[in-house]
């Protein structure tokens, strides 16, 4: 709870920890998931590390389908404490069954959860763009760089996005912002 209130101080948008069972984090942090869950099973944190761990060892398609039980017994737990776990859960699972349209809903859950999470913001920047979705993936790519205004070569992804998306003049403004970094003004006036 210290740490919770700490973060909170630091991060108005922290969420808590997902566990306050002192037991079910010490078998957590020794790596003992099934020992974890079984004294809290809301504790989405070790149901994450134990899908994760069955994912490390899913060489084969039994320790696979064992990550995909272990996930579909996570998401069955009516107490699973963080929203940001169940929704990581849910990513996973559908990950692992190759469900895309699960994935979507589960990473656009996540985007609302964490909205400024860079890595996660990038990587539905990068489903967007793929999906040929350009308009959604330039508003992924300005909140990027909200949050790394820095990040050049997100002026570039940015430009590309808005020029495919038909916003030929914010992409030429985005084209220009990336053309400021001296080591960019040959590929940005490549890209305009």
């Amino acid at each position: 709870p210290s740490l919770d209130h700490l973060a909170k101080q630091i991060d108005t948008g922290a969420h808590a920890f997902s566990s306050t069972n002192s037991q079910a984090v010490a078998a957590w942090a020794s790596g003992d998931y099934e020992k974890a869950v079984s004294l809290d099973p809301g504790f989405g944190a070790a149901w994450s590390s134990w899908v994760q761990a069955r994912m490390a060892a899913a060489g084969n398609q039994e320790a696979k389908q064992q990550a995909i039980d272990i996930a579909a017994r996570a998401l069955a737990q009516p107490n699973l404490q963080s929203p940001v776990d169940r929704a990581q859960l849910e990513f996973v699972s559908a990950t692992l069954r190759q469900d895309e349209p699960a994935q979507e809903r589960a990473l656009t859950a996540l985007a609302r959860l964490m909205p400024h999470d860079v890595a996660l913001l990038r990587q539905l920047a990068t489903r967007e763009t793929n999906a040929r979705r350009f308009s959604e993936a330039a508003r992924y790519y300005g909140l990027i760089l909200q949050e790394a205004p820095d990040d050049i070569e997100m002026w570039n992804q940015l430009g590309y996005a808005q020029a495919l998306g038909g916003d030929l003049e914010s992409a030429q403004k985005s084209f220009e912002r990336y053309g400021r970094d001296p080591a960019r003004t040959a590929n940005a006036l490549d890209s305009e």
